[in-house]
């Protein structure tokens, strides 16, 4: 019996462990330190929880598991028509993988998708106790780390160019919006009678300290998360109280939530305690965000391919305001992330989804009592804390994993009430088991899938440390590289799983030595593969440029124009490579086209004194 009991948790330690791991690892010897090892993790970990989910499957099974849970069919469907979008893609690298600095790729949102399915299958009412210390836990970690930062005691010396207190994630919204999730459940948790009194005080203390390192980060998107959180716990213990005053306490609480938002847009009376710049700036990129989905519906302009496309759907005011050559790789909203990269579809699954966990959180308060109620609301508000700064901010693996952990978590309580309901009303004592594949049926298949994991993970690594070590070998004060040097680059241009980025990196290091024609042959490569990628034709025009070959210059900086209308900047260099060459219809054109774009900016002063005959 015991050793049935072990088996049948396991899956449920696997979860918690994993994602406390992925939340709090970094590695600061890696090209990515922060995201590519947590990736790393989340394929590996999920891929044996794989073993747990697959045998005892059928297509009988699975028939019926849709037919009765929206949610899971929304999952589904999410997961399919994100991979027939990642197809559809123009860059499979980029669709599978994501983006350099952020790998929120296919891959990513399936194993996310997994550690739901994970949750929902094989959470119970005695794991929410340990669920909840799990989080406790992290959010000590993150305490530590958080004050080593502030104090200037960080044992990294980061480049980094924002708020010290970037924690485990590697920048301060990040981090903030982190710890608002886990200082909601330290709150909640204070409410919790079965906890120890030790353990209640010191979820306070943590609780505290997490609010302070919160408003230290200077980042407001953590504080409103924090909010909107501890208002539902709080709703939902004075509801359990007072049904009347629950009801007048959940007006206040919109009428504040209103306030808040009308703040952040830079209205009404808590503009000026709310209300950034970097709101405004998020403005530019849901409307380029729309625009994508609006001309491509159906498929999205592939996956996390924004940054690509930004430039060519972005409306004239950013580059005025914010610089021609300024640019952002991500929609700064999750559900529009998903919509303008993957396709209405994919928009439409998500939020279904989102509603169907809503849903099953509601249902299971109204039908639990006592200490689980407790447990299910601090779970709820850390999940509604998640969403509420997924509205504004880009998607975070270390922080991601719990907003899909914890959603499959309410789903799987919801299960488990109902089924508590209808065994009470039919005065069964049946205790619902999972099927653990306690058989060599579940390791077999975790082993076989997580051997193919770690190949693939030692090939990424493979090309993150290459990048590492052609950096290290690159004399930047000397055209002469050492032999050295040239061997890593190899071995880093070979490798089939280094980011492309990383290989533009490894390029302009060639341009800066003087191998240019081997600068040109590599970033050609990359361009061929992502015609549309502008850092790859900038590079080029301006390789070109350097070598007075005007022709070629001309040729990619009309394909910048192409794919970014707004660059004043561009149509400069452009209509100065026509005058070079005589063509001076066409360098009047350019200086048109300038004043028609910034006509009270100083690049049209500078234009009309350049582009003369």
């Amino acid at each position: 019996m015991s050793k049935n009991r072990n088996i049948e948790s396991r899956p449920m330690q696997i979860i918690l462990f994993s994602s406390f791991l992925i939340t709090v690892y970094f590695n600061p010897a890696l090209q990515d330190p922060f995201n590519s090892p947590k990736f790393w993790l989340l394929m590996i970990f999920g891929s044996w929880l794989c073993g747990y989910l697959l045998p005892g499957f059928n297509f009988k099974k699975i028939n019926n598991i849709l037919r009765t849970n929206l949610g899971l069919v929304s999952l589904c469907g999410f997961t399919l028509t994100l991979f027939i979008s990642a197809l559809m893609t123009d860059s499979k690298f980029i669709a599978f993988f994501g983006d350099s600095g952020r790998r929120i790729g296919f891959i990513t949102y399936l194993f996310f998708a997994i550690y739901m399915f994970a949750s929902y299958r094989f959470i119970t009412f005695k794991y929410l106790p340990i669920l909840y210390k799990t989080l406790i836990a992290i959010g000590l970690v993150l305490i530590i780390y958080g004050f080593m930062q502030s104090s200037g005691n960080d044992f990294v010396q980061w480049n980094n160019p924002y708020n010290s207190i970037i924690s485990t994630f590697g920048n301060p919204n990040f981090a903030s919006a982190a710890m608002a999730m886990f200082s909601v459940v330290c709150f909640s948790a204070i409410f919790v009678s079965q906890f120890s009194w030790i353990l209640r005080i010191l979820s306070l203390v943590f609780n505290v300290m997490l609010i302070s390192l919160i408003a230290s980060s200077d980042s407001r998107q953590g504080l409103v998360s924090y909010g909107v959180g501890v208002s539902f716990v709080i709703i939902v213990l004075v509801f359990s109280k007072s049904k009347k005053i629950g009801i007048v306490s959940l007006g206040a609480f919109a009428v504040i939530g209103l306030l808040t938002i009308l703040g952040m847009l830079q209205i009404g009376p808590l503009e000026k305690y709310l209300y950034k710049s970097s709101v405004s700036v998020r403005g530019y990129y849901w409307r380029a965000g729309f625009e994508m989905l609006k001309n491509n519906p159906f498929a999205g302009v592939g996956l996390d391919r924004y940054g690509v496309y930004f430039k060519q759907y972005r409306d004239v005011g950013y580059p005025l305001n914010y610089g021609f050559d300024i640019t952002s790789t991500n929609a700064h909203s999750i559900p529009i992330q998903l919509a303008a990269t993957g396709g209405i579809f994919v928009g439409l699954f998500y939020l279904l989804l989102l509603v169907y966990i809503f849903n099953r959180g509601v249902f299971s308060l109204r039908n639990n009592v006592g200490d689980n109620r407790i447990f299910i609301a601090g779970v709820f508000a850390a999940w509604i804390s998640y969403q509420a700064q997924s509205l504004i901010s880009i998607e975070n693996i270390g922080l991601g994993i719990w907003g899909w952990v914890l959603g499959g978590v309410l789903i799987g309580v919801a299960k488990l009430t109902r089924e508590n309901d209808s065994n009470q009303n039919s005065g069964s004592a049946k205790i619902a088991k999972h099927n653990t594949n306690s058989n060599l049926t579940q390791p077999l298949i975790s082993g076989v899938i997580t051997f193919a994991a770690i190949i693939l993970v030692s090939l990424l690594y493979s090309g993150d440390k290459a990048t590492i070590e052609t950096r290290q070998y690159f004399n930047n004060t000397n055209s002469a590289q050492s032999e050295t040097f040239y061997a890593k680059a190899d071995s880093a241009f070979k490798n089939s799983f280094t980011d492309p980025f990383y290989k533009l990196v490894i390029s302009e290091m060639f341009v800066q030595s003087g191998d240019q024609n081997r600068a040109v042959e590599e970033i050609t490569k990359l361009y061929v593969k992502d015609p549309k990628n502008l850092d790859y034709i900038r590079s080029l025009a301006m390789i070109a440029e350097k070598n007075n070959d005007n022709n070629t210059a001309i040729k990619f900086r009309k394909l910048i124009a192409e794919y970014d209308p707004w660059n004043a900047d561009n149509f400069l260099l452009l209509g100065l490579n026509y005058k070079v060459i005589g063509e001076f219809t066409s360098m009047n054109t350019m200086l048109d086209k300038i004043v028609k774009i910034a006509p009270n900016h100083l690049i049209a002063e500078t234009a009309k004194l350049q582009l003369r005959q």
